[in-house]
């Protein structure tokens, strides 16, 4: 036990990571779909590109958000509460038929990833510099 907990903060960098890792590779997704979205709804590329702006504003008012939600629900539920939701945001995207519902799904999914992603992480890594003095 005393062995887990002397190094139980690899742990906490390592899902960090993780966390930042699934972030970069779900918020930059969009581009590589620009083409077949576009050609599957039969709408242009400007349109897809308005709905990945939707979710960059939305992305933004989650981060603006997101220290007092941390602070009212504390960080758990806060990440794994965004999480499911931006879960739901994406399954949205999956399987939407049209642009406004495209765009509905992409905006769900910015809200909670800046909640969940964008301001977890730092927190995280402030509250371990200032208790252990930046060594990890």
């Amino acid at each position: 036990m005393s062995r887990i907990k002397k190094h139980y903060h690899w742990v906490i960098a390592a899902l960090v990571l993780i966390q930042l890792t699934i972030h970069g590779g779900t918020n930059n997704n969009l581009n590589l779909f620009v083409l077949p979205v576009s050609e599957a709804f039969g709408i242009s590329r400007s349109a897809i590109s308005v709905a990945g702006s939707l979710k960059a504003v939305a992305s933004f008012l989650g981060t603006f958000f997101s220290g007092a939600v941390l602070l009212r629900l504390g960080y758990r539920k806060s990440v794994l509460t965004f999480m499911a939701v931006a879960v739901v945001g994406l399954g949205i995207v999956s399987s939407s038929s049209n642009l406004i519902v495209f765009s509905l799904g992409y905006i769900i999914f910015g809200l909670a990833d800046g909640v969940c992603i964008s301001a977890g992480p730092p927190r995280i890594i402030n509250a371990w510099f200032h208790r252990h003095q930046g060594t990890v």
